[in-house]
């Protein structure tokens, strides 16, 4: 692999762009009435289902002052504009995104279409970078924003298969990237597979486990719940177990490879971003085939409310939305 250059957003070779930049005022991405100016996207895409464009958009340099340019608490927001339909019929889904991504951005295939109605937009920088998916339903856009990451000479792959994404790194493998059905919260966006179950034990708690999974079947991610109804009023006792293989704040958790597909993930109990130098909070995620079986070797304190109960083990069975063997 050559090494990595600098490629700006007006090389031809990322994104085609038009050397015409169109000054316009939004409050979109950042709540206030910032000029912006956009660089034209000059690859429509056409199909049965329209036209469809891409606009970049940052501030001006009038709008940006220098002590806002290195606030990084407050970094400076531009929009992605994406485009559907023409100048007399034309709808635009505006999604905020970190202008400082422009100028870091080395590789990725820019802007590509697929299914004759999505938009990708990869961003990928020396290291991790994020795809922009626009989802166009016939009416509206519905917008996705994974991050990813990779190494210092990685790059993102990505491919459309059976009606979803796989999206493949060095450091993560392959993932499917699904789109969400009508049954959903989020109908249009796309998520990682994940494989979820529910289990209502005597003593009316729930117990709630979803399983993010790679196209290997490997646990990427993982998010255990427990929810029961309090003595009194209203409010609810809750316990929560979350840990993911790209957790984005370092040392959150670590994951270690069994044989077989076992795991075992250590978890930072105590919710900090410091270096923890001895683990003492486990999930060893035991896999038979289609079966998942956690089992929890924690500090229950840490991680459930008062008077909160949690499971020591549970069982999720690929297909069955009734997880197994809650103790």
């Amino acid at each position: 692999m050559p090494p990595h250059t600098h490629r700006y957003l007006s090389i031809a070779s990322v994104v085609f762009l038009s050397t015409v930049f169109l000054p316009e005022v939004s409050a979109a991405a950042t709540n206030k009435n910032i000029k912006m100016e956009c660089s034209q996207d000059e690859h429509v895409f056409s199909s049965a289902h329209g036209q469809f464009r891409l606009d970049i958009c940052s501030p001006t340099a009038e709008a940006v002052t220098p002590a806002i340019e290195t606030d990084s608490q407050n970094p400076v927001l531009g929009e992605l504009r994406f485009i559907s339909g023409e100048a007399t019929n034309k709808v635009t889904a505006t999604w905020p995104f970190e202008v400082d991504m422009l100028s870091a951005w080395v590789g990725g295939e820019g802007l590509q279409f697929w299914d004759g109605h999505i938009m990708t937009l990869d961003i990928g920088t020396e290291r991790n970078g994020v795809l922009y998916i626009a989802n166009w339903t016939g009416k509206k856009f519905v917008m996705t924003e994974y991050p990813y990451r990779t190494g210092d000479e990685d790059a993102m792959t990505l491919r459309w298969e059976k009606d979803a994404f796989l999206v493949h790194t060095p450091p993560d493998g392959e993932r499917r990237l699904m789109v969400q059905n009508a049954d959903t919260e989020t109908p249009g966006k796309f998520s990682q597979e994940t494989l979820t179950c529910t289990f209502t034990d005597g003593n009316q708690a729930i117990h709630s486990l979803a399983l993010g999974i790679d196209t290997a079947s490997m646990v990427t991610k993982l998010a255990y719940t427990t929810l029961r109804p309090a003595t009194l009023g209203d409010s609810r006792f809750l316990c929560g177990v979350y840990a993911s293989r790209d957790d984005n704040l370092q040392d959150e958790s670590e994951w270690t490879d069994g044989q077989h597909g076992n795991v075992t993930v250590a978890i930072n109990g105590e919710g900090t971003v410091a270096k923890v130098e001895n683990w003492t909070d486990y999930v060893h995620i035991a896999r038979d085939n289609n079966r998942y079986t956690l089992r929890f070797d924690v500090d229950t304190p840490l991680f459930c409310d008062s008077g909160a109960d949690m499971a020591e083990t549970v069982t999720l069975v690929r297909g069955n939305k009734t997880c197994h063997d809650v103790q």
